[in-house]
């Protein structure tokens, strides 16, 4: 079993990783950003159907 120590050392870096990804230009924030502009999307082109006359 690793000692504490070890643990703390590789939750720290697991930390500073998680923070970088969620910073400007960091992989989850990207991820979000994207995520965020396609349900946009989906929400525009759902209402544009809506008003549309048939």
């Amino acid at each position: 079993m690793e000692d504490d120590s070890e643990i703390r050392k590789q939750m720290g870096e697991m930390s500073e990783k998680s923070r970088k990804a969620v910073m400007e230009g960091g992989s989850s924030f990207s991820s979000l950003g994207s995520f965020i502009d396609d349900a946009m999307d989906n929400i525009g082109s759902k209402e544009a159907k809506e008003t549309s006359p048939n």
